[in-house]
């Protein structure tokens, strides 16, 4: 898999969607069952079909044992491929950000990152606003 391909393609069959507040990189390819963004690529002469978020997450930080962790979005959005969007994380983190998005906000998940939303930044913008 030559990393430069992988890259140009990710990046030309996503663009960046500024209207949910977070300027998410949204895929434009092909959708699993799930909403999750996917696409065929070669490895060692086969192909597989990869979620566009993990293949990204590999391709810009560079290959790394990810068995037993999940790509989770901490945008909440299912076809973003941004690297900072994304952690590796155990299931069980990546499984608990499910609250937080149906609530609306995060709950901090211990030792790894915080969820984003978009009223999160609105708050801050509010708040640093000289009156």
């Amino acid at each position: 898999m030559d990393i430069d391909s992988v890259w140009e393609r990710l990046h030309k069959k996503s663009e960046l969607n500024v209207g949910v507040g977070l300027e998410c990189r949204e895929w434009l390819g092909g959708v699993n069952k799930d909403g999750y963004g996917v696409l065929k690529v070669k490895i060692n002469d086969q192909y597989k079909v990869v979620s566009a978020h993990r293949l990204a997450y590999w391709v810009f930080i560079g290959h790394c044992d990810t068995v037993g962790y999940d790509a989770s979005h901490l945008c909440h959005n299912k076809k973003c491929i941004r690297i900072d969007h994304i952690s590796m994380e155990p299931t069980h983190i990546n499984q608990s950000r499910k609250h937080c998005s149906n609530e609306g906000r995060c709950f901090t998940h211990h030792g790894y990152l915080d969820c984003l939303f978009p009223c999160k930044s609105v708050f801050i913008i509010y708040t640093n606003m000289h009156y």
